[in-house]
C-alpha cells in the first residue's frame, strides 16, 4: 500500500520541482498537526477527539499506526475519490445520447411509452414530436381526426409493417394557425370561414383547416396558413389550386434559391420518399406526422412483471435493418428511421422516470469501474502499477445486462471487453453497488482500456496527453520561444506529441 502514497508523493515532488530546483525538507510538525494531516490525506476527515487523546498518550505517530490507518474503508474510499479526480473518471459529457434514445410515460389518451428525440425531425416532422396517444395504430380507421383531409381508408402500416401517419397537424413553427368558431371543417367552410380571398369556393382553403388536440383532449378546427410575419414563409403569397377550387400549395412566386422554402404543400397522411428510395420515408415540410400506439414486449427495465406495455408504433418495432434499404438499425441513427424502434424489449433506448434511471446507472457504472480495479490494486497490496497493467476488471448489474443484453448497441460506443460466455451473468435485479471480478481479454490494461478512460479521451492524442499528467506528472508543452508550423508543415503529420 505504501507504494500507491509514495509515487503521489513522487508526482507532487516533480510537480513543485518544475518550479524549483530542488525539493526542500518540509519542517517538522508536531504530533498534533502530523496526525490531523495523516487523517485528512488518508482518510479524508480530521481526528476525533478520542483519537487526538491516544496519539498525545504514545507521544508520536508509529509506523504501526500508518499501516493501521491504511486498512481502514475510510482508506480506500480516499483511494478512489483521489483516482477518480487524476482520471477525471466521468463520462457523463462524452456519451451524447442521454435524450436521444430516451423513452417516457405520457399521461393523455392510452399514454403510451413515447420517444421525442431529434431524429423525430425526420420521423414525425419536428424534433421533439410524438405520436397520437389517441389512435391505436393496427385500427387507425376507427378513429379520424381530419376527415375533411383524409383518404376514405387510411393505411395502417405499409408491406413491411412500417407504421404510417394516422394523423396530423401542421408544424405552427411554420404556420400561422388561428382558432376557429365551428365544430369542425365541414362547419367551418359552411359558415364561410374557409373561402379565402377573391372568388373561389367556399372551402378553397379546406385542406388548411386543422383539427387540433386541445389541452382537454377534445379537437377544434384552426386555420393555418404560411407564417407572413417570418421571413422564411411571407413570400409564399401564391395559391396553387385543384381542380376542385381548393387551395393545395402555397409557393414564391419568385423563388430564390437559397430560400429555406420555396413552396409548402398542404399537409396530409402522405409521406415522402427519402432520397427516392421507395419505403424508406421522411415526414412532409411544415407537416406533424404522428404515428399511432400499439402494445409492445415489456422493456427490460420494467420490474413490474407485466409482459406488454402500451408504446408509440415506431418505437414499438424490432427491426434489425430497415426493410427497404437493408441498412442498419443497430446504430444511433435508429432514431431517425421510421422503420427501427427501440428493438426487442426497447434495448436500444433508455428510460428515466423516478428511481428508474437507465442512463445515470450506466454512466455510475462506467465511472466506477476503474476505480474498482484500483481499489483491488491497493487492498491486494500488489505493485501500483499493475492499475495499468492488469487484465482484471469487476462488472454489476447494469454493466453486465448491458454488455450481455447488448443494450444500447450502436448508442454508446463500446463493445464487450471479453466474450459473453466470459462474463459474469448478474441478474438485473441484482444490486449496482455489488461488484464481480472477471478477466478482460488479452488486450486490456489495467484502466487504460476501461470504457470510462476510452470515452473520457476519445482520442489517442487525448489518451498520451492525460496519462503524461496524471502518471508522469508532466504535459506536452511547446519550448520557449517556439512558433506554430506552416499547415502544410510535416510535423502536423506527427502522432507523437513529443515532438
Amino acid at each position: 500500500m505504501r507504494r500507491t502514497w509514495l509515487l503521489v508523493a513522487c508526482c507532487l515532488c516533480a510537480s513543485w520541482a518544475q518550479a524549483a530546483d530542488t525539493c526542500e525538507e518540509a519542517p517538522a510538525l508536531s504530533p498534533s498537526r502530523y496526525l490531523r494531516q495523516l487523517y485528512l490525506d488518508l482518510l479524508g476527515r480530521p481526528p476525533s477527539i478520542d483519537e487526538y487523546r491516544a496519539a498525545a498518550m504514545k507521544g508520536a505517530v508509529t509506523a504501526e499506526d500508518l499501516n493501521e490507518l491504511m486498512t481502514r474503508d475510510a482508506f480506500y474510499a480516499q483511494t478512489k475519490a483521489y483516482h477518480r479526480a487524476l482520471l477525471r473518471a466521468n463520462v457523463n459529457a462524452s456519451v451524447f445520447n442521454n435524450g436521444e434514445s430516451r423513452v417516457r410515460p405520457t399521461t393523455d389518451g392510452a399514454k403510451p411509452l413515447e420517444g421525442r428525440p431529434n431524429g423525430s425531425g425526420t420521423t414525425r416532422g419536428r424534433n421533439g414530436i410524438g405520436c397520437d396517444h389517441f389512435i391505436e395504430q393496427d385500427n387507425c380507421n376507427a378513429s379520424r381526426e381530419d376527415d375533411h383531409a383524409e383518404p376514405a381508408v387510411k393505411i395502417c402500416r405499409d408491406s413491411n409493417g412500417v407504421p404510417m401517419p394516422v394523423s396530423f397537424d401542421y408544424d405552427n413553427t411554420v404556420y400561422q394557425c388561428t382558432a376557429l368558431t365551428a365544430a369542425n371543417c365541414f362547419a367551418a367552410a359552411s359558415a364561410g370561414l374557409l373561402a379565402g380571398t377573391g372568388t373561389g369556393a367556399t372551402d378553397k382553403l379546406l385542406y388548411y383547416c386543422d383539427m387540433r388536440r386541445q389541452p382537454d383532449g377534445t379537437l377544434r378546427p384552426s386555420l393555418c396558413l404560411p407564417d407572413p410575419t417570418k421571413p422564411t414563409t411571407a413570400a409564399l403569397t401564391q395559391q396553387v389550386l385543384d381542380s376542385d377550387g381548393r387551395v393545395v400549395s402555397f409557393v414564391n412566386p419568385t423563388p430564390v434559391a437559397s430560400a429555406a422554402f420555396n413552396q409548402l404543400d398542404r399537409c396530409d397522411l402522405t409521406l415522402l420518399d427519402n432520397r427516392g428510395i421507395k419505403g424508406s420515408y421522411i415526414a412532409r415540410r411544415g407537416c406533424l406526422q404522428r404515428d399511432g400506439y400499439t402494445t409492445a414486449a415489456a422493456p427490460y427495465w420494467d420490474t413490474s412483471g407485466a409482459t406488454t406495455v402500451t408504446s408509440c408504433a415506431i418505437e414499438a418495432q424490432t427491426n434489425a435493418v430497415n426493410p427497404a434499404t437493408l441498412s442498419s438499425c443497430e446504430t444511433g441513427a435508429f432514431t431517425s428511421d421510421r422503420s427501427c424502434g427501440c428493438g426487442q424489449n426497447f434495448r436500444r433506448c433508455e428510460y428515466a422516470e423516478g428511481t428508474t434511471q437507465v442512463h445515470a446507472s450506466r454512466v455510475n457504472a462506467v465511472n466506477d469501474e476503474p476505480l474498482q480495479i484500483i481499489d483491488s490494486v491497493v487492498r491486494r497490496d500488489e505493485d501500483y502499477f499493475n492499475i495499468l497493467t492488469t487484465r482484471r476488471s469487476f462488472m454489476n448489474s447494469t454493466l453486465s445486462s448491458f454488455y450481455r443484453e447488448k443494450l444500447g448497441i450502436g448508442v454508446w460506443t463500446v463493445s464487450p471487453p471479453t466474450s459473453l460466455e466470459a462474463m459474469p451473468a448478474i441478474d438485473d435485479t441484482g444490486s449496482a453497488t455489488e461488484w464481480v471480478e472477471y478477466t478482460r481479454d488479452e488486450n486490456a490494461s489495467g484502466v487504460l482500456t476501461t470504457p470510462a478512460y476510452l470515452l473520457r479521451f476519445p482520442t489517442q492524442r487525448a489518451r498520451v496527453n492525460e496519462f503524461y499528467e496524471a502518471f508522469l506528472c508532466k504535459h506536452f508543452a511547446p519550448p520557449a520561444g517556439a512558433k506554430v508550423p506552416a499547415a502544410d508543415d510535416a510535423c502536423n503529420r506527427e502522432n507523437n506529441l513529443a515532438k
